[in-house]
């Protein structure tokens, strides 16, 4: 699903890295840093009222618990709405995505006031853990007025975009759990504002000989489709030079991207989201994968000079 050929990183020789003390890494997981990669705030307008749709993350472990928010902003009345979430299971190098299916369906009546009426809060289980590792999962969460249903398309997939206004929609990307080994650090001392190297380590450790060498992907964001990509404060580029051809990687064996990311703004930390897939050269699943997300923190320059 995300095999976006224009923002493929290549990959040179195992580096040894040096931690500088000017800076701290805080440890990386899809858990722990899960909230600061969160997607946007999305409304819709129901019975003349406003209403938003804030989830707490765009990335889960597939099982867990996400949060979504309502609020409804107009003039003082009830606004009854109906909050469904769908599933499908997108397991990467297949032919097509699986149909959406619902799982879950609450109606819910908020209070609205012009500042914004009481925020409803409701906790939605993602799916059931999956056994399998390397698998991805897309939940949507669609908000509408009550009795508003999403449609289905000739293929049986629901139209989840609400490009028509009648919907609000945000959609989450569930992973069962990495295949590969991967770990993230800077190269050098990241200071705010200046330009610093990202490297991403990944480790073949599914047990068999791949016959390409993972693809990595790293970024700042998830758009709408699930996709890696930079967000408005950077720019994200690979540094390495993209190797010709495939090039089998035995098991254990590690491999290295780097990627040059840019500043736009002066920010004294960053949270990256990371992904390292292993193609199988042909149609079928991938063979591997792993995503993780990783904060970095940037020390004042003045500082980090020292």
């Amino acid at each position: 699903m995300l095999r976006d050929r224009s923002f493929i990183a290549g990959f040179v020789a195992t580096v040894a890295l040096v931690v500088p003390v000017a800076w701290h890494e805080l440890d990386a997981t899809i858990e722990k840093d899960g909230k600061k990669l969160r997607p946007l705030e999305q409304s819709v307008v129901i019975d003349g009222a406003k209403v938003t749709l804030d989830v707490d993350r765009s990335l889960v472990t597939t099982g867990d618990t996400v949060h979504a928010t309502l609020r409804a902003f107009g003039a003082a009345k009830q606004v009854k709405v109906d909050l469904t979430l769908y599933q499908s299971n997108n397991y990467a190098g297949e032919r097509v995505e699986r149909p959406q299916v619902p799982i879950d369906h609450e109606t819910i009546t908020l209070e609205a006031a012009p500042e914004g009426g009481k925020p409803f809060v409701t906790a939605l289980r993602l799916g059931k853990q999956q056994r399998v590792a390397g698998r991805t999962d897309t939940f949507r969460i669609f908000v509408a007025a009550h009795g508003h249903h999403a449609t289905k398309d000739d293929g049986g997939t629901y139209d989840l975009t609400a490009d028509d206004g009648s919907a609000a929609a945000v959609s989450i990307r569930g992973w069962s759990g990495n295949s590969l080994a991967m770990t993230v650090k800077p190269e050098g001392k990241p200071v705010a504002g200046e330009p610093f190297t990202v490297v991403v380590k990944v480790r073949n450790t599914t047990g068999r000989r791949l016959p390409e060498r993972p693809i990595v992907m790293l970024g700042t964001a998830l758009d709408d489709s699930g996709s890696i990509v930079s967000g408005d404060d950077f720019d994200i580029e690979p540094s390495d030079e993209q190797p010709v051809g495939p090039t089998p990687t035995d098991d254990g064996k590690v491999t290295v991207a780097h990627f040059l990311v840019t500043p736009k703004h002066a920010v004294t930390s960053v949270t990256f989201v990371v992904e390292a897939t292993a193609y199988p050269g042909d149609i079928g699943p991938n063979l591997g994968g792993a995503i993780d997300i990783k904060t970095i923190a940037l020390g004042e320059a003045e500082v980090a000079r020292r």
